[in-house]
């Protein structure tokens, strides 16, 4: 169980601070203390993040996905829809993978 903890803690804190980073961000934009083009850099930035992450969802176990998966969707209505797709969808899909292969295996 503290696999499922940890991975519940990880998914709020990368919502939690991806929120945060994106009102400072846009809140200094908005202000003109940094330029229009940083928030494209963020984006890019961010994007570049959570392919690493999808990247690191192979190796994650069950329980940390679990938990992963329950902490992302207690911020579903904050995520946008890449993000979303990035967070939720994939780790899903990877648990469905990785069940089937589980029960091929065991079949045998």
């Amino acid at each position: 169980m503290k696999k499922l903890k940890k991975g519940f803690v990880q998914a709020i804190i990368s919502v939690v601070s991806g929120i945060v980073l994106t009102y400072a961000i846009t809140t200094m934009v908005n202000k003109a203390i940094l330029p229009d083009y940083s928030l494209i850099i963020f984006t890019f930035l961010s994007l570049i993040a959570n392919i690493v992450a999808i990247k690191k969802m192979g190796r994650w176990g069950l329980f940390y996905t679990v938990g992963w998966l329950v902490g992302t969707l207690l911020f579903k209505r904050m995520l946008s829809i890449p993000d979303f797709i990035l967070n939720i969808i994939f780790p899903v899909l990877i648990l469905v993978i990785r069940t089937t292969v589980k029960v091929r295996q065991f079949a045998r």
